[in-house]
């Protein structure tokens, strides 16, 4: 319960840093006299995702992303990353777009919320989407998930860690 209700506050958090910095980048242009694009379409859609990796005992990579659909990346990086602290990122939107077919592929909606084996200082991960209700699904990961899910979850670790990578 804990979890969710941290990630429905990362969520909400996220949407309204990212709806204050778009309203201040807006006055700032308009202000200056030069309004572009950028200030015709606000970026209030939600997140695409969230995904999530916790600590271990041991040198598991730590950090939470808030992926949108347009590739940007809000990035924490915690411990055991190549980049730690706060960070703005960005896939390309086509690899954000294939990570919501995929799950929509394996069937994401109708996974059940938790997969473990009830280990302690097992990592845990954790997706969470958007459903077409307007609900947040969240699934977390320790061990013993579906292959499919497994195969979107490294998919989408790798194309985190790789943009992190870069950006260091």
């Amino acid at each position: 319960m804990r979890l969710l209700a941290f990630s429905l506050l990362t969520f909400l958090l996220s949407g309204a840093c990212a709806q204050r910095s778009t309203s201040a980048a807006q006055s700032n242009l308009t202000a200056q006299g030069t309004a572009t694009e950028a200030t015709a379409a606000p970026q209030s859609e939600g997140p695409a995702l969230i995904f999530r990796k916790t600590p271990c005992f041991g040198t598991c990579p730590a950090y939470t992303a808030t992926i949108y659909a347009d590739g940007r990346v809000e990035y924490e990086g915690q411990s055991n990353v190549p980049l730690t602290g706060t960070h703005q990122l960005r896939l390309p939107a086509d690899t954000v777009a294939y990570i919501r077919r995929e799950a929509d592929r394996i069937g994401f909606a109708k996974l059940r919320p938790v997969y473990t084996a009830n280990i302690s200082d097992v990592p845990s991960t954790y997706l969470t989407m958007p459903q077409p209700d307007g609900t947040m699904k969240e699934v977390r990961v320790d061990v013993d998930a579906p292959a499919e899910l497994t195969k979107l979850l490294e998919y989408i670790h790798r194309q985190v860690k790789s943009v992190a990578v870069a950006k260091k």
